[in-house]
């Protein structure tokens, strides 16, 4: 073990600080340690190795990269022990933190004119407010919505005139604004359609300084796909402006790039299926018109009985 000088181990008082003879001392030794456990024929490399691929461990984990939020919890780590990972090329792009893998594909995307006539007032826009609850414009802070009941708060705000142009079914959309609460405030805000259904990732907002968000998702219909605040308490209020809806031309992401999830840490390739059910077509999930379906009724392309029988009953 290497002769280590410390203010606890040696023979200077405690606390007080090393000198720089102590301190070149104590590299020397180090080194000359690691030279003689470390040589890749002693038991003791074969156990460096083995741990510093494993995860979670304090190198991992503190210096080099956490592999316990790797979607696997890092059980790959243990495949490839004392082999070198570490230094292998990636194959995609590294895209950040994000909500979901559909906010992740649509990292940086090719966007079309801004639909929004109105930014920063109500006028122009349809807007609910539940109880004895407020929308009004509040100069340059933007549309302010204020709760002043408990009762069954949520809000939400959908252009009419607002908007230069329709949207289109099926499309897909870019919202972003920029929002800030009062002190003690915290509120969710997504896309929903008007039957509240969620279209979008839900963001939280609990900061007193406006700060911008930004939302995707694909429209159900022209014009019912609606802005919503939801997770007020009594007294809150929330400030919203900037607001700006944009189809998304196209994306520009791979199938290799990766991610890390906001919700659980963990990092993620482009490479699921992001639609759900996707094996069960008879899930209320997947609204049917004129067919029937019969679950596991064939063999799949991956030799499992989950294919499903589709048979029109209308024409």
């Amino acid at each position: 073990m290497a002769n280590i000088i410390t203010r606890t181990l040696g023979t200077t008082a405690k606390n007080a600080v090393l000198t720089n003879a102590e301190l070149d001392n104590n590299f020397i030794n180090i080194n000359n340690e690691i030279g003689t456990k470390l040589n890749k024929n002693t038991v003791e490399y074969q156990a460096f190795t083995t741990s510093l691929h494993k995860s979670p461990n304090v190198i991992t984990a503190m210096e080099i990269y956490d592999t316990s939020k790797d979607s696997d919890g890092g059980a790959w780590t243990d495949k490839c022990s004392g082999t070198s990972w570490y230094n292998e090329t990636l194959s995609g792009n590294w895209l950040g933190s994000k909500y979901s893998e559909n906010d992740a594909r649509c990292h940086n995307p090719v966007l079309g004119n801004n639909l929004v006539d109105t930014l920063n007032t109500v006028s122009g826009w349809d807007y609910v407010a539940s109880g004895s609850s407020t929308i009004t414009d509040d100069g340059i802070n933007g549309i302010k919505i204020e709760y002043l009941t408990n009762t069954a708060p949520g809000a939400h705000l959908r252009a009419l005139s607002g908007l230069s142009s329709d949207l289109v079914a099926g499309n897909l959309y870019e919202v972003t604004a920029t929002a800030k609460v009062s002190t003690g405030s915290s509120v969710s805000i997504r896309i929903e359609n008007t039957s509240s259904v969620p279209l979008s990732d839900l963001i939280a907002i609990n900061t007193t300084e406006f700060t911008t968000i930004k939302l995707y998702f694909y429209a159900t219909t022209t014009a019912s796909n609606v802005l919503r605040v939801n997770g007020f308490g009594l007294g809150e209020t929330v400030w919203v402006k900037d607001v700006m809806v944009k189809p998304v031309i196209s994306t520009t992401t791979n199938v290799n790039d990766y991610f890390q999830l906001i919700s659980d840490g963990k990092f993620y390739k482009l490479c699921r299926n992001i639609l759900n059910y996707s094996q069960d077509f008879t899930n209320a999930y997947w609204t049917k018109f004129g067919l029937t379906v019969t679950p596991n009724a064939i063999t799949a392309p991956d030799g499992t009985l989950t294919g499903s029988k589709i048979i029109p009953t209308s024409e």
